[in-house]
């Protein structure tokens, strides 16, 4: 009911009685208020329910508005304040010990439930931050992410964006009353850390009251390192896990030599990751070490007599042939330091009397990185290296001067591995599109451009029998391009260019096979390689490879029992992301996940850089990435990425397949002479192969030349590449 003003008669009445009654309007209504006879009198429930009005006029009141909101003022600080002291009261779960800090507090810290926590305890409180939150700019809101999962009100329509700003508000309004509710700082001060801010910015916002100090965080490492010390201890005690083991190099310089000090600055660390078996692998199946300690050679107990002699590379092709059937398609395109470490340490042991002692326990898995490097370094070898190989006008060198025109030096020398790695995938795609175009125009003079053919609208069933018809008559190997028969034809009949340039089908093809199916963990599709690749390396001179990839084939396939042999083939190429075509080999994992940010980027700077320093944060990595990661949604930082988008090789594409045609790449042209006849590597590496003793060499007696990349070191642009 709406209060109506009195009449000065009215008031002058009112005003007459009190007075008689020697009352004062003041005690009047303050002892109406307080006395416990009156509480359900109509007048107090009256005056009650127009207290709004009353204090709106105390304020309208020229004598009494500032006086009314001093008094409110005073009232509210003595609220909040007590809002403040319940919310940093330890039982609420935000007093964060640095020394005591563990992984699962940090990767589940959530503004979100903070905002939620807030807003039960202390709504007022949460009503005047958020209020102040509300009126930021639409630019600093427009990029929020989803509402949180907070019950709403219903003047708070605010976005996500908003209602974190005012949590973190409102956090920084209850850390600033005691310095143990810190769960904010804490947690954005190992996110400093983890993303190498400069420790000055930090103490700068240390200072602030932003986030914990540089000493506060290094108890915190530290912690951390325990921690993670105890949870790998304990993931290895499960026995599903398998070792990766990589050597890698620092360089810790320091300013001034001294004595004490070896001139010789270069640090020589092995790295190691544990990574849990999958696919449905049990300790049972790994149950096995006698089993296969009764048919080791290195046993002195057996009868030599008694063992299958070693299979041989024919062995293994027919066994591989039967294992993975396929179709047979006219193109017939079908780490080692830790594992010879291994292999010595295993034969020294093999006269100790327990199993234990003997390391049986060992089961050494290669890395299909670093064979996947040895690759790309045999296809430098067989085009790139042989200096005439490079002066014919279609050699593989004249595509790469024509790609990376500033490089041609680097390449023919020492390309490394991504190089190496973007010149086969770049030219063997010019290449296949250059024979795509001369194949279409056969079929129809109209097509005169693979634009003009893919304007066409042709059908998948003409796509395929055009793709099969290409890997039938530009490959070298093919039923129809076999390059001994071309290779025995007259002089004025030949096309020796065209021969290489089959050849370099063959190769690259391969190539790209063996990639493709390490992405997508294909480890038959690999397996059914390895065959190949081993005549490939036996023939350029990477013998250790050929020896390795060959025992490593024979053990799985032939010595293994059955589970192990599973627990073997379906963990060699982990997925961490999950994703498809993300599958990635063991070693890769150690470079990309441990090695890297160990070297590069967690490692220290200045005098930090130090041997202690990354022994102190390599276990950490894991956790500093996740760290990253939940921070970038509980601030909403979005947009934000260290990868680079793919680039456009269109134009580049483009440049190389009209140089191709020009100069007939794919085109044989009768009587053509070049200056190096690209030898058949294949042949080679078979005739090699079988003339060893049982197809294969012993591994420990195989020599060292040729089998390391030139430079074997993995740059982080290596690890970039899929």
């Amino acid at each position: 009911m709406a209060l109506t003003t009195a009449s000065h008669t009215q008031i002058s009445t009112v005003l007459t009685t009190l007075n008689n009654q020697r009352l004062s309007i003041p005690t009047f209504i303050i002892s109406i208020l307080r006395h416990s006879s009156f509480i359900g009198h109509s007048a107090v429930e009256d005056l009650v329910c127009h207290s709004n009005d009353i204090f709106n006029a105390f304020l309208d009141h020229p004598r009494t508005s500032d006086s009314i909101l001093a008094w409110a003022n005073g009232k509210i600080k003595l609220k909040y304040a007590q809002h403040i002291r319940d919310l940093a009261d330890k039982d609420n779960g935000w007093h964060f010990s640095a020394t005591n800090t563990s992984a699962k507090q940090l990767l589940q810290f959530r503004i979100e439930d903070m905002a939620a926590q807030m807003k039960r305890l202390a709504p007022d409180l949460w009503d005047l931050v958020l209020l102040s939150a509300s009126h930021q700019s639409d630019a600093d809101i427009e990029s929020a992410e989803d509402a949180m999962d907070l019950d709403s009100r219903p003047a708070e329509n605010l976005s996500a964006r908003a209602q974190k700003l005012a949590a973190r508000r409102e956090a920084l309004i209850v850390i600033s009353s005691n310095n143990k509710c810190n769960a904010l700082e804490s947690v954005f001060g190992i996110f400093l850390h983890a993303s190498n801010t400069p420790y000055k910015v930090i103490e700068t916002l240390a200072h602030m009251g932003i986030t914990i100090s540089v000493d506060a965080i290094e108890n915190a490492v530290r912690s951390l390192s325990r921690e993670t010390a105890q949870t790998l201890r304990a993931m290895g005690q499960t026995f599903l896990s398998e070792y990766a083991y990589d050597n890698f190099d620092i360089n810790f310089p320091g300013l001034v030599p001294v004595v004490e000090k070896s001139t010789d600055t270069l640090t020589h660390l092995t790295s190691g990751g544990l990574i849990l078996l999958e696919h449905g692998v049990t300790a049972e199946h790994l149950r096995c070490s006698q089993e296969l300690w009764l048919k080791n050679p290195l046993n002195p107990s057996i009868d030599p007599g008694t063992l299958h002699p070693p299979r041989t590379i024919l062995d293994l092709e027919q066994h591989l042939e039967n294992l993975h059937p396929e179709i047979a398609h006219p193109s017939n395109l079908t780490y080692l330091g830790t594992g010879e470490r291994i292999a010595s340490i295993l034969e020294r042991r093999s006269i100790e009397a327990t199993p234990w002692r003997r390391y049986q326990y060992i089961v050494f898995v290669m890395g299909l990185f670093h064979l996947k490097m040895a690759a790309a370094d045999a296809i430098w070898r067989i085009f790139i290296e042989p200096k005439m190989g490079r002066d014919d006008t279609t050699s593989l060198m004249h595509f790469v001067a024509l790609l990376r025109p500033k490089e041609t030096g680097k390449i023919s020398s020492d390309p490394g591995f991504r190089r190496m790695h973007e010149v086969v995938a770049h030219v063997g795609a010019a290449l296949r599109l250059d024979a795509w175009r001369i194949e279409v125009l056969r079929r129809n003079s109209k097509w005169t451009s693979l634009q003009a053919f893919a304007e066409s609208k042709p059908s998948f069933d003409l796509v395929t029998e055009i793709s099969q018809y290409l890997a039938s008559h530009c490959v070298a190997g093919a039923e129809d391009m076999n390059i001994f028969e071309l290779r025995q034809k007259p002089s004025a009949e030949r096309d020796q260019q065209h021969e290489n340039i089959l050849q370099m089908h063959q190769y690259f093809n391969l190539y790209e096979e063996l990639s493709f199916a390490m992405n997508f963990g294909d480890i038959g599709r690999i397996e059914t390689l390895f065959p190949t690749w081993i005549y490939i390396f036996k023939a350029v001179g990477k013998h250790k490879y050929a020896a390795h990839m060959l025992k490593f084939m024979n053990d799985v396939h032939f010595e293994y029992p059955p589970p192990l042999r599973h627990a073997v083939r379906y963990n060699i190429l982990p997925n961490p992301t999950g994703t498809e075509g993300k599958s990635r080999a063991v070693d890769w994992v150690v470079e990309q996940m441990i090695n890297l940010p160990t070297k590069d980027t967690y490692g220290g700077r200045g005098s930090n850089y130090t041997k202690k320093r990354v022994l102190e944060e390599s276990p950490l990595i894991h956790i500093y990435s996740q760290c990253i990661e939940n921070i970038t949604k509980n601030f909403a930082l979005a947009s934000l990425t260290t990868q680079q988008g793919v680039p456009d090789i269109a134009r580049t594409l483009e440049k190389c397949t009209q140089y191709m045609k020009d100069h007939n790449a794919n085109q044989r042209c009768a009587g053509r002479k070049t200056t190096y006849i690209i030898p058949d590597i294949l042949d080679q590496g078979q005739n090699r192969m079988l003339s060893d003793k049982f197809g294969h060499e012993q591994v420990a007696n195989e020599g060292t030349e040729g089998d390391e990349y030139r430079n074997s070191a993995i740059n982080p642009e290596d690890l970039l590449i899929d």
